[in-house]
């Protein structure tokens, strides 16, 4: 789903509201067996609301866990901002 979201938009030009309505709708095909089905769903939800897919991948599949770490400012921001959930760190990054 991370290469479909991709490409559509980055060579197709899809817009997050349609990519969102389309992972969903690929989701719910019977023929269809995702790993983490309600990650997925739950990362187009977001998706459809601003959030980049992989990051709201990434976001999802930490629930459960006490912290999620990142080096991506605006995903730890965003996720502050957006879920009660996971807390979400930005480690020190150490010059060598």
């Amino acid at each position: 789903m991370l290469e479909l979201e991709c490409v559509l938009r980055s060579r197709y030009g899809f817009r997050p509201k349609i990519l969102a309505a389309a992972i969903a709708g690929i989701a719910a095909l019977p023929n269809v067996v995702l790993g983490e089905r309600l990650a997925v769903l739950a990362a187009a939800e977001q998706l459809a609301r601003g959030w980049d897919f992989a990051d709201a991948l990434h976001h999802a599949l930490s629930a459960g866990c006490d912290e999620f770490v990142t080096l991506d400012t605006d995903h730890a921001k965003r996720a502050a901002k957006h879920t009660g959930g996971t807390a979400t760190a930005v480690p020190k990054v150490v010059r060598l």
